[in-house]
């Protein structure tokens, strides 16, 4: 925000000409499939000692962008700022501060799209978060819970597909069909077959004899759960509030589940 016209801009790291800055009608106007906004809790000792530190950074990254070139970083290399990515515009201007921005990491695991994005110079697989997203790391203590209590063997959590929620129609559609299928064959109610948020003892898990690397190991897990007879259980629908942001359409995923469901 220009303290004197008030006017706001936005900068972004674009892969075609590397950082860029612009109005925010002038971004507004670009077709974004999603809008993240991200902001520093209030009680963090450095905003308690600077509570315009997040407009600092901010100033920091639109003077850096205009003084010079900034190339998109292909490599995602989150520890060199002499070239940045997409979410390394934020955590470059705040690390010259002395906010680690991004607490946790994240890993691009699927070797199809490792080798996809190694085409185009990725070489940085283990990079800061926004990599994912849809899951909130601090979600997994409320699977834990039946666990230690000896409720469930197998805990599935649930995430939110409300009117709130990025969640695409189909994509919807697609994992409720998938789940209702595994209603059916092996007569149990799991609220969300496709979710990530799953937990499991490690000797059970081990025990499963999982072979599919794709999304359809989602499918896979349930599954064999069920032909194990463990029992299972749903965690607290809290952590649906922590899922708000959409994927693609479900069906080729869907589609690859289907086959284990019915395995």
């Amino acid at each position: 925000m220009d303290p004197r016209s008030r006017e706001a801009s936005v900068v972004e790291a674009h892969i075609e000409r590397g950082v860029a800055v612009a109005s925010l009608p002038a971004y507004l106007r670009d077709a974004k499939l999603r809008v993240m906004v991200l902001r520093l809790r209030a009680d963090l000792p450095v905003m308690v000692g600077d509570p315009m530190l997040p407009h600092e950074a901010a100033a920091f990254a639109y003077r850096q962008a205009g003084a010079r070139h900034i190339p998109y970083d292909f490599a995602m290399d989150a520890a060199d700022h002499s070239r940045w990515f997409c979410s390394e515009v934020a955590s470059a201007a705040y690390a010259r501060l002395g906010v680690t921005l991004w607490m946790g990491l994240s890993h691009i695991s699927s070797p199809g799209l490792a080798s996809w994005l190694a085409a185009f110079g990725v070489r940085h697989l283990t990079t800061q978060e926004p990599a994912d997203l849809e899951y909130d790391p601090t979600d997994i203590a409320q699977l834990l819970e039946p666990l230690r209590s000896g409720e469930a063997r197998v805990v599935f959590g649930t995430r939110a597909f409300k009117s709130h929620s990025a969640f695409s129609f189909w994509y919807v559609v697609g994992n409720r069909a998938v789940t209702f299928v595994a209603h059916l064959l092996y007569n149990s109610w799991i609220s969300d077959l496709m979710t990530g948020y799953k937990a499991m003892e490690t000797e059970l898990f081990r025990s499963l004899d999982l072979r599919e690397r794709g999304f359809a190991i989602e499918a896979e897990i349930t599954a064999r759960a069920e032909e194990a007879d463990v029992i299972a259980a749903a965690a607290s629908d809290e952590m649906q509030a922590a899922v708000d942001f959409g994927l693609a359409s479900p069906f080729p995923a869907a589609e690859e589940a289907v086959k284990y469901v019915y395995a």
